[in-house]
């Protein structure tokens, strides 16, 4: 049910981001990569900056957000809960649609 939820909502977000490179779930263990361009797969010019930035995003929302290889793409993972309820993984959700939109407009487009 976890992956169920979290697939559609970050399946959603994909389609509107051209910076989301990749999702990458099994049950509760997710992951979702970043990228500069989706169509060249480039990446940041300073991804720990990126991985930074999403960290305090996240912050922002009561979430942790954590990129655990900024070096190679800033892949922001999760290790969800398996009890978390659907308004939990819809505020990291949130969060997450937060961070990839702000990624967006302060790093791709620069």
């Amino acid at each position: 049910d976890i992956e169920r939820y979290m697939r559609e909502r970050m399946e959603s977000l994909a389609s509107r981001s051209g910076i989301v490179g990749d999702i990458r779930m099994s049950g509760a263990l997710q992951g979702i990569e970043l990228v500069k361009d989706r169509q060249t797969k480039a990446r940041f010019e300073d991804p720990r900056a990126v991985a930074a930035f999403i960290s305090d995003v996240g912050r922002e929302h009561g979430v942790l957000l954590s990129c655990q290889f900024p070096h190679y793409g800033n892949i922001i993972t999760m290790y969800l809960p398996l009890t978390s309820s659907d308004a939990e993984l819809a505020m990291v959700c949130d969060a997450i649609e937060d961070a990839v939109v702000r990624v967006e407009q302060r790093f791709a487009r620069a």
